[in-house]
């Protein structure tokens, strides 16, 4: 069998950045993020092949960092750890991917490539939109995709002759709305507002970052992609999606109908991230979707708000494949929650792991977690397992 993991939000937060004195090692003066990832790294390299999206920019020189709130910028040495705890691929699509604007994407790029990391999502060049990877034989195109870049706080718009920089579903953020008034005066406007609320009504309760605007190129865009994955002969598609809203309770219409695009054109895999807590996921013989894995490493529900959503849970989601007809023949997931140490730093355990260590009353961890377990598969479990049986093929 091969055995696939699929990983949520890979985050170095304000919390985090405003903190490094906790990771770095006094001997040799660097930092070490490797504690975060110690006790999920069994776990990992059980696996083939693990994905994860990266969402923070990665500094090559670490001169750069940031403690800003809202524009991150993270250590080399946090993407070593990544690699070196057995993540293979990382998309790089994902809302903070222009924090420190289009040199801290080329840094981004050029830290990962420095440490072995696959990646898609962001490139510094035309025609790297998406990656090829092989896998015991098992050949496997992925893409990756984000709504947005945070364009509307960092003001960082791709020049129109970099357009290709970035994978995105659709325009940055207020671009084509602001483009379209400065051009529109009066009537005109009006009628552009009336075609806005008709095509998307939703947008009059969605914040900037959340709305969605006329994207019929980004989808040509896409479709040119998947078309290219396709000419390579490969056995499986997997889209990284970055979309949706923040801690909502429940995927958006959107998100949805984002993912079934995907499916109905020819992915086999959706994956999405980006609202920092666990939703569900729907699987059938053709193809599997993930409506978000939450945040593998996160302040939220830690250190910070909301602590009422189990922002500090997330999903490990396996697929196993035949070797010989490159099958799939069952999915299954466990689950992980990040914790702080004695030593203030994160740590990300297995909770089946976590239940066996934990000293005192656990009744709470265990009923967030078979919460969780629930609000992912939709079935109500009695027991914390170190894996979850999803769904299996004869």
């Amino acid at each position: 069998m091969i055995k696939l993991t699929f990983l949520g939000d890979i985050m170095c937060d304000y919390t985090m950045s405003n903190n490094l004195n906790r990771y770095l090692d006094l001997k040799t003066n660097k930092y070490d993020f490797s504690c975060i990832f110690t006790h999920i790294k069994r776990m990992l390299q059980q696996s083939d092949y693990v994905f994860a999206n990266l969402e923070t920019p990665i500094s090559e020189n670490n001169n750069d960092l940031t403690k800003a709130q809202w524009s991150f910028n993270s250590p080399y040495e946090f993407a070593q750890a990544i690699a070196n705890c057995g993540i293979r691929f990382t998309s790089t699509a994902n809302n903070h991917c222009l924090d420190r604007g289009l040199l801290g994407l080329e840094s981004t790029i050029r830290s990962l490539d420095s440490i072995g990391l696959k990646h898609c999502g962001t490139q510094i060049k035309k025609g790297n939109e998406y990656c090829i990877v092989s896998v015991e034989g098992l050949q496997i195109g992925v893409l990756a995709y984000t709504y947005g870049t945070n364009a509307f706080s960092n003001y960082c718009y791709l020049p129109h002759n970099r357009y290709w920089a970035v994978n995105l579903l659709q325009e940055q953020e207020e671009r084509i709305h602001n483009k379209w008034r400065s051009f529109f005066h009066n009537r005109a406007n009006r009628i552009y507002n009336y075609l806005d609320k008709r095509l998307y009504p939703d947008n009059l309760k969605r914040q900037i970052y959340e709305k969605e605007t006329f994207h019929l190129f980004r989808k040509a865009l896409i479709l040119r992609d998947i078309k290219r994955v396709k000419k390579k002969k490969v056995d499986l598609i997997v889209a990284y999606l970055h979309v949706g809203g923040q801690y909502n309770i429940l995927p958006s219409s959107y998100t949805i109908r984002v993912t079934d695009w995907f499916i109905n054109n020819g992915c086999d895999f959706v994956i999405d991230n980006h609202e920092h807590v666990v939703h569900g996921s729907k699987i059938n013989d053709s193809s599997v979707a993930t409506y978000a894995l939450g945040n593998l490493v996160s302040s939220a529900g830690v250190e910070n708000e909301p602590y009422d959503r189990r922002a500090d849970f997330s999903i490990a989601f396996h697929a196993y494949f035949d070797k010989e007809s490159k099958q799939i023949k069952r999915v299954t997931f466990s689950v992980l929650k990040t914790i702080k140490n004695e030593k203030g730093c994160y740590e990300v355990w297995p909770v089946f792991d976590l239940l066996k260590i934990s000293q005192g009353n656990t009744s709470k961890l265990l009923k967030d977690a078979l919460k969780v377990a629930e609000d992912f598969s939709g079935i109500a479990f009695n027991s914390v397992e170190e894996e979850y049986i999803l769904k299996e093929w004869l």
